[in-house]
């Protein structure tokens, strides 16, 4: 009786749930119209306004993708200790580890140091390694391996991209297996940034070796030469296991890779081209400024009247629209910074400062005496006689040319007549050796160390003398605490934005591009753009129908292994 009931219900159910069915088939069939009508239709958008053509082969689905895959030249060497060439450089970041890194403020922090004593005064630095670095192969890094590098490098020389370095060290003495003091070879030269040259391992480097372990997050794989290139996560690193293995294809013209990127064939680039961030927006790809080593300034000539003066040098530094110079002839590929360091250099707050300020300009140089007594668009000096200035730039950088110009227009704006001297380099070099200007536009390239001792030593260009700011310098560049260093720092850049001898433009910008579905925990650095690249993930696109990428290796690289097959 009771399962007769219960058969009668299950029918009673069924029987319903059919009536709903038929009565709203309608509205399913629509409802499942309009969410696939949908998505066709933001797919055929897509395609519209790229210029392709609509095929059911392109509908893809977005997956988490089991590698990251890179590109670079071929190099000439893979030698960690003595190449230069720039692509190896950067990968020598992530396969090797050293003593310390810099972090995304240039402050030295420890890699594989575990701990450290400094002593300035005498140029010492007492290091104890941690005891959990090991290389791919299981042997564990000690003081040996250390040892080994700064010999290697030193007997490399001046060539190597790390002698700088190392011949600053005057020796290096091992006390057991992770113990050692370094001595300098003046307290002038004892910085910990002099100790982030690559770590090689003892047993396994020779001169000119070819892509020896190193105890960093990566090491070497498969190996094609012209063709590819596979890095192994690191099974011991210290710093935690890659996730992913790092698939790179050589390549004989970079300028293919954002197109290549469109395809998923490359995860991220670092580009150096001046159109890279316009570029990277026409092809629908996610990208990010990353400041350069590269600055572009003025210098003001501390033995002219006018520019010697302080309060002339406020004045003009107010009257300059940096902004404005970074959009117009830099084509957006530059940055500010709050004085002549790199921006947020030691993890310092990037304060109010070196603003543009017209107004302001004016009012002071009505303070001083400068005006426009006979209203023709032209201050004169107390003698009467109009303000005019002479500004030197070489030929040859027209970004730096074009800002000479714009310059001499905003300064015009507030009555200061600039004269702009393009001139060929050999010219340039001989005006700025005898004086002969009141404003010089140059740069400087900074590597990782960032050294500015040039800009103020006894034959800096400008001939600025100030005992106060040299010894800030100095203190800079010796082996003091991070502390010591952002409290040396504070005050060096309050000194220098007060005298204003010099005045930062701006900092080059390179673009960080990646495929638009890249995600990152940390900034890439400009000679580290793979930073922390163990952590990267992007998602890749995967065809509906076959299950399989619609996307394949680079033509050039198909040819290749054609060609060698």
């Amino acid at each position: 009786m009771l399962d007769s009931r219960k058969r009668r219900k299950r029918a009673l159910k069924l029987n319903n749930a059919g009536i709903w069915l038929r009565n709203h088939y309608m509205i399913l069939v629509v409802i499942v119209f309009l969410i696939v009508g949908s998505y066709l239709t933001v797919h055929i958008i897509k395609n519209r306004d790229s210029g392709e053509d609509m095929d059911m082969r392109d509908i893809y689905l977005l997956v988490e993708a089991d590698n990251i895959k890179l590109t670079m030249y071929q190099p000439v060497s893979f030698d960690a200790l003595a190449s230069t060439d720039e692509d190896v450089y950067y990968l020598d970041q992530i396969i090797y580890s050293s003593l310390f890194r810099l972090d995304d403020g240039l402050n030295i922090v420890p890699d594989v140091v575990q701990n450290y004593e400094t002593d300035a005064d005498s140029g010492i630095v007492y290091i104890d390694l941690r005891k959990d670095v090991f290389f791919p192969d299981g042997s564990k890094l000690t003081m040996d391996d250390v040892m080994k590098s700064i010999d290697s490098i030193r007997a490399i020389g001046e060539g190597g991209p790390y002698f700088r370095y190392v011949s600053r060290i005057a020796k290096c003495e091992a006390y057991g297996d992770f113990s050692c003091v370094i001595t300098f070879t003046s307290p002038r030269e004892a910085a910990l940034d002099n100790l982030v040259f690559p770590l090689i391992c003892a047993a396994d480097y020779s001169p000119g070796a070819e892509m020896t372990q190193g105890s960093g997050a990566y090491s070497f794989g498969a190996y094609k030469a012209g063709s590819s290139l596979v890095l192994e996560p690191n099974p011991y690193y210290h710093g935690g296991v890659a996730a992913y293995p790092v698939n790179i294809t050589m390549t004989k013209d970079k300028s293919k890779i954002p197109g290549l990127m469109t395809m998923d064939a490359v995860t991220a680039f670092l580009s150096k081209e001046s159109n890279a961030d316009a570029i990277a927006t026409d092809r629908s790809l996610s990208s990010r400024l990353i400041p350069s080593g590269e600055l572009e300034f003025i210098g003001f000539n501390m033995e002219k009247e006018d520019t010697g003066n302080k309060a002339i040098r406020q004045v003009l530094a107010s009257a300059i629209d940096r902004k404005q110079l970074i959009a117009d002839d830099y084509a957006g590929m530059a940055l500010v910074s709050d004085s002549l360091y790199f921006p947020g250099f030691l993890g310092a707050d990037k304060e109010v400062g070196l603003n543009y300020d017209p107004k302001r300009a004016v009012d002071s140089m009505a303070a001083i005496g400068y005006s426009d007594v006979d209203e023709d668009g032209v201050v004169e000096r107390e003698d009467g006689n109009d303000f005019i200035l002479t500004m030197i730039v070489a030929d040859g950088y027209q970004s730096r040319v074009d800002a000479a110009e714009n310059i001499a227009e905003q300064l015009a704006d507030i009555g200061i007549h600039l004269d702009v001297q393009v001139l060929p380099q050999e010219d340039f070099e001989a005006k700025r050796a005898e004086g002969d200007f009141d404003l010089l536009f140059a740069g400087i390239r900074m590597d990782k160390q960032f050294r500015m001792r040039e800009l103020f030593d006894s034959d800096n260009p400008i001939h600025y003398k100030n005992e106060s700011v040299l010894d800030l310098v100095d203190e800079l560049e010796r082996a003091h605490t991070d502390s010591e260093l952002r409290s040396l720092f504070a005050e060096l850049k309050a000194a220098l934005n007060d005298d204003m001898p010099y005045f930062p433009v701006c900092y080059k910008a390179y673009c960080f591009m990646s495929v638009s579905t890249f995600s990152s925990a940390s900034e890439p650095l400009y000679f580290d753009p793979y930073r922390d690249i163990a952590a990267w993930r992007w998602q890749k696109r995967v065809n509906v129908a076959g299950g399989q990428s619609q996307w394949q290796l680079p033509p050039e690289t198909q040819e290749e292994e054609t060609e060698d097959e």
